[in-house]
Formats: C-alpha cells, sequence, structure tokens
C-alpha cells in the first residue's frame, strides 16, 4: 500500500522544501487556495458518513497560517497545543490515514499542512524541541504532553509519506532528548537516565503520559525504523532508572509510584493503570525485552504483571476482574473508605489488559491472556446497551460523581478506548463476542455523533468539543476509521 502512494504521490503533487518546511503543490491548487475557496468533499465509499463529517468539521475549525495549518484544543478556546494528547499530531494522524486509504488530495493537504505548523513551530536547541502551545517558552519532555510524544508522530509521518525529513525531525527530537537527559549510574542496574518533566524542572516523573517511560518508548520506536544503536542505548538508560524506581513487594512483584518519592512525597501512591501507572511501566519493560533480549528488562515486565493479577479486584456478579484507580494512604477518598474503579483506556481495564495482551505475546504464558479477558467479562457487565450498541459510565464507585457516571466517547477515558481494547483482543483470540463489543462501541459513537447541515459530525463531553486524539474528535475518528477499514 505504501509503494502505491509513494507513486501515487510522484505522479500528482510537486514536493519541495522551504527552510525544512515540506510543502506542496497539487494539480488542483495550492493549500491556500484550498483554504480559501473550501471544497464540501464527496462521501468516499472507505469512510462512513460519520468519519467524513469529522474529517470536514476539523478542515472547518482549521486556522490557515504561513505555513499550514493550526487547530485549537477546542471550538470555542483559540489556544493551539503542539502535543499528541490534545494537539496538532493526533489530526494530523487523521487525515494522513484518511488520505492513505482514500487517495483524496484534500486529506493530503491538510495533513500536510498540519506538519508544516508543527514544524514551523520546532525550535533548534542541540536537535529540536517544541513548545506546549505556540510562542511558549515551555517546553515538556514526556511523550503525551511534549517532544517525545510530537518526535513519535513524526516517525509516523515518516512511515505514512516515506519523506526524509519527517525523519531528521524525530531524530532532532531525540537529540534534544539527549541532551536534556541527567545521565546516572546505579551499581545494580548501571547507567541511567531520567528526564525533567520539562525542561528547567527537577522533576522527574515516571509514568508513560509524562515521564521515562513514554520517553523510552519513543526512543525504541526511533531504533526500530532507523536501526541506530544510540536510541536502544538510551531505551535501555530509562529502564535501568525505571528498575531504580521499582517498588518490590513479596512474590517477584513491582510497581512504581506517580513520582519519585524524595520529590514528591505527599503524592505518593500507586496507579495500575496505563497512562500513569504500573500497566505501561510493565509494557515498556516488555517491548524493552523484545528488542534487546536483556532478561532483566522480562523479569520486570512479568513482575508488573504479577502486582496487577495480586491487586485485582474479582468481581462476584459478573466472573471478572477490575481494578482500583489507586492505591496510597494519601489519597483523601481512599482515607475515607471510598474506591473508585475505572473502564477507560488511560486508567481502566481498557489500558490495563493492553498490557496483558502484549505480556502475553511476547511470553505466551496463558495466565496474561486469561486476565485481558477476565478485565473485558468486567466490562461487559457494565455496559449500558442499547439496541446493539455499548456504552459504558466513565468510572464507577462512588455515587456523588454523576458526570463521570454517564458515558464519555473519548480515546483516553471513554467508548473509544474501550473500543479499542475489545478490538485488540478480538484479533488475538478470534473470538466474535469481542468483534461484537468494539462494532457496538462504534455503532454507538456513530449513533451520538452531532451532526449539522454542511456535512459536520462532532462529538463532545459536556458541551465542549475538543479537536485533538485523545480527548476529542481525532481519536474518535481514527477508530471508527479503523473499524471501517480492517
Amino acid at each position: 500500500m505504501k509503494k502505491i502512494l509513494a507513486v501515487f504521490l510522484i505522479n500528482v503533487f510537486l514536493l519541495s522544501t522551504v527552510c525544512g518546511v515540506v510543502t506542496a503543490k497539487s494539480v488542483f491548487g495550492t493549500i491556500s487556495e484550498y483554504h480559501d475557496g473550501f471544497k464540501e468533499l464527496n462521501i468516499s465509499p472507505q469512510l462512513s458518513v460519520e468519519v467524513t463529517g469529522a474529517l470536514q468539521w476539523l478542515m472547518h475549525q482549521s486556522i490557515q497560517t504561513d505555513t499550514g495549518y493550526k487547530w485549537p484544543i477546542e471550538e470555542t478556546e483559540a489556544s493551539y497545543y503542539t502535543d499528541l494528547y490534545e494537539g496538532a499530531p493526533g489530526i494530523c494522524l487523521l487525515f494522513s490515514e484518511a488520505f492513505q486509504i482514500t487517495e483524496n488530495e484534500t486529506y493530503y493537504h491538510y495533513a500536510i499542512g498540519g506538519i508544516n505548523w508543527l514544524i514551523s513551530n520546532a525550535v533548534e536547541d542541540n536537535g529540536y524541541k517544541w513548545p506546549a502551545t505556540e510562542n511558549s517558552s515551555y517546553y515538556p519532555t514526556g511523550f503525551y504532553t511534549g517532544s517525545a510524544g510530537i518526535g513519535s508522530s513524526f516517525i509516523d509521518f515518516y512511515n505514512i509519506f516515506e519523506n526524509d525529513s519527517y525523519l531528521h525531525y524525530a531524530e532532532g527530537t531525540a537529540r534534544w532528548l539527549i541532551h536534556i537527559g541527567i545521565l546516572g549510574n546505579d551499581t545494580h542496574t548501571g547507567t541511567t537516565c531520567k528526564w525533567p518533566s520539562y525542561e528547567g524542572s527537577n522533576e522527574y516523573d515516571i509514568d508513560l503520559y509524562n515521564g521515562a517511560t513514554g520517553i523510552g518508548f519513543f526512543f525504541l520506536k526511533l531504533y526500530n525504523v532507523s536501526h541506530n544503536q544510540t536510541y536502544l542505548t538510551y531505551a535501555k538508560y530509562a529502564g535501568n532508572w525505571l528498575m531504580t524506581q521499582a517498588i518490590s513487594l513479596r512474590g517477584n512483584c513491582y510497581t512504581w509510584p506517580a513520582s519519585p518519592i524524595e520529590l514528591s512525597p505527599l503524592k505518593f501512591y500507586f496507579s495500575p493503570g496505563f497512562a500513569h501507572g504500573t500497566a505501561s511501566v510493565g509494557d515498556f519493560f516488555a517491548e524493552l525485552y523484545n528488542m534487546s533480549k536483556d532478561t532483566r528488562y522480562l523479569h520486570y515486565a512479568e513482575g508488573a504483571g504479577r502486582w496487577l493479577i495480586r491487586s485485582s479486584v474479582y468481581d462476584v456478579s459478573s466472573g471478572g476482574v477490575k481494578w482500583r484507580d489507586s492505591f496510597g494512604n494519601l489519597q483523601p477518598s481512599q482515607l475515607l473508605g471510598v474506591f473508585t474503579f475505572s473502564t477507560g483506556w488511560c486508567h481502566g481495564p481498557s489500558g490495563i489488559c493492553k498490557f496483558f495482551i502484549d505480556l502475553y505475546q511476547t511470553t505466551s504464558n496463558p495466565l496474561y491472556l486469561r486476565y485481558a479477558e477476565l478485565g473485558a467479562k468486567w466490562l461487559m457487565s457494565v455496559a449500558h446497551v442499547e439496541n446493539g450498541n455499548y456504552s459504558w459510565p466513565n468510572i464507577l464507585g462512588r455515587t456523588d460523581i454523576i458526570v463521570l457516571e454517564n458515558s464519555n466517547p473519548t480515546l483516553c477515558h471513554g467508548v473509544t478506548g474501550i473500543g479499542e481494547f475489545f478490538l485488540e483482543l478480538y484479533r488475538i483470540t478470534n473470538k466474535q463476542i469481542y468483534w461484537d463489543y468494539a462494532n457496538g462501541a462504534a455503532n454507538w459513537l456513530k449513533s451520538i455523533g452531532v451532526k449539522n447541515g454542511n456535512g459536520c459530525v462532532k462529538w463532545g463531553v459536556n458541551g465542549q468539543y475538543n479537536t485533538g486524539e485523545y480527548l476529542g474528535v481525532a481519536g474518535i475518528a481514527l477508530f471508527l476509521m479503523e473499524m471501517e477499514n480492517l
């Protein structure tokens, strides 16, 4: 598919690079001409009305700049983010993948325009770093929130478009992260590296969201595409530091606090979830083992799996398992004896069980697949079912959080992330029931999309309509597009 698209690009577009910014001129017109004389798109046979409508809404939300396009974080908020979590990278990925499927040149223009805007915001400093928002002097390092996630997105753009300049920006991001990383040495693990959560900070986070786990994942992804040993080395340094931060419990169980205890003792707690907790750290160790074959990393991956199994809560009514959102005596809700159970990808079984699927694929141990399916069993038991559509409450366990008991459509906290999990479980097991729940999630999302007369479709939470991947329309549309083009 990629080679066919490469030939298509050569035949249809004249590509040039000016001051490091990739520009595109189509036989049908420039980016500016497309924006000024906005075209209403025909419905593509490969995309549903909802996905095409989401793309149209994002085109209407776009702001033309001298270099391309940028998007507000939310329909009514004129803040322009660069990060993967809420900003332009996820929107660019949606347009890029829509172009791959349809070969519609309008989608290409918006993908390239958004990528160009990201490039225009890059700051040279021993490589490339990105401000959190346009014209900001705040430079985060993390995967969801900062340069590591932006660099990861440039790897995706390189894989889709085969444009070497995108790999150049990914590698430039790695050079800045290497420059800003703090090297150390531990007698047990060897050379370590940790990263400040943002340039100038003295806080060094652990998690996927903003810490060493996410930065380590970026280095592994870059090594996989470039085969440059330096990137594998820094992924190992991240893993070595994470080993020094592990809390070892009886039975070779390992967990990690959200932040190093010596830096934030009042915030000291354990999260099982994928965004901020043990599941993503374990997942990183499993992938680090797969690439390095160093069995120390597998030991920590399986130790994370053992802790998650030990900390799971058996649900008598469903026969499945669930996980408390956090563990720690300093959490106010736990001091009151109140425990919450999230359902979503970032905090609940959807993300935790993704780790179990990956660990099963790494080890072939059926115990890990069993726990992925037990998590799915609990999720199925708490689903809201209506006419074959499935949705889920965001969080369970507290009757005073009415809003959170309602269904959320997003990737991070809601139905999109849960649907992604069921789709992955279906791919691994080929069990029809998991496909049914993934498809039911997609159907529910289609049923609640807000449509208007010009063909646009959007999804919101409490009346707010975000644009990005993890909290907004881009992530929902990516999931629907994936379901429609398996």
